[in-house]
């Protein structure tokens, strides 16, 4: 296997250095014992391509506040659980201590940091940031709006469904 394509990822699904023991992100730790790592102790290792081919949906991390269900665009058929906090998503979005990156580098519709989500408990504030092709929220275009579980968003190609874990939708 060649070692410059070996990635490896947290349980949480974040992108972590290969020989990293803990996660920059979430702080979980790849060393510790197992009674302390819990039932998602399953990081993955693999080729881009091998861990493509699984084409296993990542699970669902203890923290993840809402989840996003792609239907369109380069990430369809995915979910992508999103914890609490400030995300940036985008095609080359900018992370920072008070903000997550999500990149949908494959999304050639998408502007650099495109939408803004705080993402809370009963849902969250998506805010456009002044993107060239906009933020359509049910089929509206905002520059600012309160997501809720069943709300589809379209942002480039991408469009998904916010699903909010415990929410009628």
């Amino acid at each position: 296997m060649n070692a410059s394509l070996l990635v490896k990822y947290c349980p949480n699904g974040h992108r972590m250095a290969t020989a990293a023991r803990r996660c920059d992100r979430c702080d979980y730790r790849a060393d510790a014992p197992t009674e302390q790592r819990g039932e998602l102790d399953r990081t993955v290792y693999g080729t881009i391509e091998d861990i493509r081919a699984l084409d296993v949906p990542a699970p669902l991390p203890v923290a993840a506040l809402m989840v996003l269900v792609v239907s369109s665009g380069p990430w369809a058929g995915r979910e992508v659980p999103l914890e609490a906090g400030v995300w940036r998503i985008g095609k080359n979005p900018s992370a920072s201590d008070s903000a997550r990156a999500l990149p949908i580098s494959e999304d050639g519709y998408l502007s650099r940091e495109h939408v803004e989500l705080v993402v809370g408990r009963a849902g969250g504030v998506l805010t456009d940031l002044d993107s060239t092709n906009g933020t359509f929220v049910n089929g509206t275009r905002q520059t600012s709006a309160v997501l809720t579980s069943g709300d589809r968003v379209h942002i480039g190609e991408t469009e998904f469904t916010v699903r909010v874990p415990g929410s009628p939708s």
